[in-house]
């Protein structure tokens, strides 16, 4: 179990599927701490969804709605569960079973935030630059990566000069980086 760190729904315990590896609550504080004035009536598109922690987490703090996305069976069965554990109606929450790339080829919504947290071993797939092109204005992807990735291997993430890192911090094995459009 995990739980949410603050907000209206602070310290309600969310079931974990078992693939799952959600991020600790050291790293979800700091990460909240930095977006925070972005979230309240924030629009949120949660990828690679798992638990929906993330995505909760920032239901909880103010934003409007979140769009989970997740492949898995049991991730999508989990967040349904968390929806329910957290007393979510269907306004706020839209969960839908897909994988991120299928998901991304048919949407034409835009969103404030955008949560990336991949399996490490679908890094490769991402699109950075796509994702960053379904903002809202003054919107940010929020990723999190294996830890000096995109100094290593930047290239694979598919970035265009269009896409601006604004902030990056590593959290052992991770990092965490912020991406917005560049103005």
């Amino acid at each position: 179990m995990i739980r949410i760190t603050a907000g209206i729904y602070k310290n309600k315990k969310l079931n974990v599927p078992k693939v799952s590896r959600p991020l600790t609550d050291r790293i979800r504080i700091s990460m909240f701490e930095l977006i925070r004035d972005f979230i309240p009536g924030a629009t949120i598109l949660d990828l690679y969804a798992g638990s929906g922690v993330t995505g909760y987490e920032a239901l909880s703090r103010g934003g409007k709605t979140c769009l989970f996305i997740d492949n898995s069976e049991e991730s999508i069965e989990i967040i349904k569960e968390n929806k329910y554990v957290l007393d979510l109606d269907n306004t706020s929450v839209n969960i839908i079973k897909s994988s991120v790339e299928r998901f991304l080829q048919n949407n034409e919504l835009h969103f404030d935030i955008i949560f990336l947290d991949p399996p490490f071993d679908e890094i490769f797939k991402l699109n950075i630059t796509k994702l960053v092109s379904f903002l809202n204005v003054d919107g940010v992807v929020v990723a999190r990566l294996p830890k000096d990735f995109t100094k290593k291997q930047k290239h694979k993430l598919s970035i265009s000069n269009e896409v601006e890192e604004v902030y990056k911090k590593s959290y052992g094995q991770s990092e965490v980086v912020f991406y917005k459009r560049k103005v």
